[in-house]
């Protein structure tokens, strides 16, 4: 199976190490976790009522994964185009099914993780 992941979007943290060592202290490992499932979850959803349908070929390439260990998720659609219809091209605007629930979902999952760690 070919995986066509669409670039763009992307939250990180600095210090991943002083996170987990205040999250040991202050919160479980699993509230983490929980929050991580919980944003993938809402962000999966809003990208696909955003996601414009003609075939439907689109919306049914969703590809949602979250890691092994919890911390890490991936929302994704898995079509050669995907990224013409997110971002547009010279001929039309992109629909920015992906981008704008990210955005969105960005601001909400940074502060329930400063929560935890509060």
């Amino acid at each position: 199976m070919e995986l066509n992941i669409m670039a763009g979007y992307e939250v990180g943290f600095d210090g991943l190490d002083a996170l987990m060592a205040k999250l040991d202290r202050v919160a479980t490992l699993q509230d983490a976790k929980n929050v991580v499932k919980q944003h993938t979850a809402r962000l999966a959803q809003e990208a696909s009522v955003l996601v414009p349908v003609d075939t439907g070929n689109l919306k049914r390439s969703m590809l949602v994964i979250i890691s092994s260990d919890g911390l890490a998720s991936l929302v994704s659609f898995r079509t050669d185009y995907a990224a013409y219809v997110e971002y547009g091209t010279r001929w039309f605007v992109g629909r920015r099914f992906l981008g704008i629930p990210f955005l969105i979902e960005k601001v909400a999952f940074i502060n329930d993780m400063e929560r935890l760690v509060r």
